[in-house]
């Protein structure tokens, strides 16, 4: 069994040296006989910093967002001919045991793709741990702020999946569902999912698997949603590295729905909700609930 382990950077830091730390701790032989790959759009960096004896660095464009970073990794891959892919961000940290738990239950759910229940890594509250998308419902974040003894302790599928940490087969790595070329940045991950269950490819939440986001790039991301001015009002709507991107917002439900009526309601309430949301918090120093 190959196993490559894809990780898009923006150059080096201390949370991604810890994060290869984990990593290369993990004494599954699987892990240790795995190739990485690495993505990089900021800074280049020498493949000794990686500490794996299979390595490849892939030097990319700075404006090379997410889901263009990742089609690159995808495509190495596929030449590479690897059995299984483990795409993960460079600010995810495994707990103990969650890689030989995810690869040992792949052999049962071979067909299938697998990611873990992510978890605060300050507050050890449930960030993700699936999502139900139903037609004139908002999506469902299931169990999110709650405590992982709440969860069910068998797998359970969800309708999308944020890419903290995904184990895929050969045959649900395709660079195209990536859709990158309307969602360079953000939703790519949500759609790719999508993507995977129209093809009858399921995506299973793993319980007995555990990551902590630490969210390194936390300060960058606020600077994007930042609506203090309306300069910031403007990069929130309209910077492709923005959460609230106006384009991005308005083609999402039409690839995350599965019929256009579906798709027109879930834009009817989110996309006038946002707008709102971005432009009351211009007045108030507070920021208003999740949209």
């Amino acid at each position: 069994m190959r196993l490559a382990i894809c990780i898009p950077v923006h150059g080096f830091s201390e949370v991604f040296r810890r994060t290869l730390d984990i990593l290369a701790s993990c004494d599954d032989e699987r892990v240790k006989n795995a190739t990485i790959i690495i993505s990089n759009s900021g800074m280049p960096f020498g493949e000794d910093y990686l500490g794996f004896d299979h390595k490849k660095i892939i030097n990319i464009p700075n404006n090379f967002y997410w889901a263009r970073a990742v089609e690159v990794l995808y495509g190495h891959c596929i030449a590479g001919n690897f059995d299984k892919i483990l795409l993960m961000n460079h600010d995810c940290h495994p707990a103990a045991n969650t890689l030989k738990y995810l690869l040992d239950l792949h052999e049962k759910y071979s067909d299938c793709v697998l990611h873990p229940v992510v978890i605060d890594a300050v507050d050890r509250k449930i960030i993700w741990a699936g999502i139900d998308i139903k037609l004139c419902c908002r999506p469902l974040w299931k169990y999110i702020g709650s405590s992982l003894k709440n969860l069910p302790t068998g797998c359970y599928e969800t309708d999308c999946a944020p890419a903290q940490m995904l184990l895929l087969p050969r045959t649900a790595v395709r660079p195209e569902w990536l859709k990158a070329k309307y969602f360079p940045h953000y939703f790519s991950d949500f759609v790719q999912i999508r993507e995977l269950q129209r093809r009858g490819i399921k995506t299973m939440v793993v319980p007995g698997a555990i990551v902590y986001a630490n969210e390194a790039d936390g300060e960058r991301k606020k600077y994007f949603t930042d609506t203090g001015t309306w300069a910031g009002v403007f990069r929130a709507f309209f910077d492709i590295r923005s959460q609230r991107n106006l384009r991005v917002r308005a083609l999402a439900p039409f690839f995350l729905q599965n019929n256009l009526l579906g798709a027109l309601i879930q834009l009817g309430y989110q996309f006038p909700g946002s707008i709102a949301k971005t432009i009351l918090e211009r007045f108030f120093k507070y920021t208003l609930p999740r949209s």
